[in-house]
């Protein structure tokens, strides 16, 4: 099956084909990828981004993702990327999970891989795990006991990202 090429648009104003390319185009190419390939459609998802010490403040930032479910396993990724108007509470963060998992799944503890970027000083990685039945947390480095939040592992300020693929079964 042939997949339709679409091509590169100016979407961020420059007057520039092709600088870069929007989150509903790229949703689409891989829609069209999955489809070819006979996976189930991406579903959106905005997971809720909390903390074990508060209400974060998104504002301006971003958060959203998607995810699929086929047979009895979940696959997804989402992003959060502060802007100048959001604000990272004391805490460990909290995700919601846009399916519950089995009771095998959190007993495995680990969900996901994560990549986590400092704008000014480089890229962290990490590894998802769950909190609870419906909520993940981040951890980063070599031990389980240090979860990513406001000052772990840089101080959050605006365009720092937080990006996580995760899998599990239902």
């Amino acid at each position: 099956m042939a997949i339709t090429r679409t091509p590169l648009i100016d979407d961020d104003g420059s007057g520039t084909t092709g600088t870069i390319l929007n989150n509903a185009w790229q949703t689409g190419l891989y829609n069209a990828i999955d489809a070819a390939l006979g996976l189930p459609a991406r579903i959106g998802y905005t997971p809720v981004w909390g903390s074990t010490g508060g209400g974060p403040t998104l504002g301006n930032g971003i958060i959203d993702g998607w995810y699929r479910v086929f047979g009895t396993r979940c696959e997804g990724q989402f992003r959060l990327i502060l802007g100048s108007t959001s604000s990272a509470p004391a805490g460990v963060f909290t995700f919601s999970l846009p399916v519950p998992p089995s009771a095998t799944a959190t007993n495995m503890l680990l969900c996901g891989v994560a990549m986590l970027t400092d704008a000014s000083a480089g890229d962290f990685s990490g590894t998802a795990r769950f909190l609870s039945a419906t909520q993940m947390m981040v951890n980063h480095g070599d031990t389980v006991s240090t979860g990513v939040g406001n000052t772990t592992p840089f101080v959050w300020t605006p365009s720092d990202a937080l990006r996580v693929s995760f899998w599990y079964e239902i």
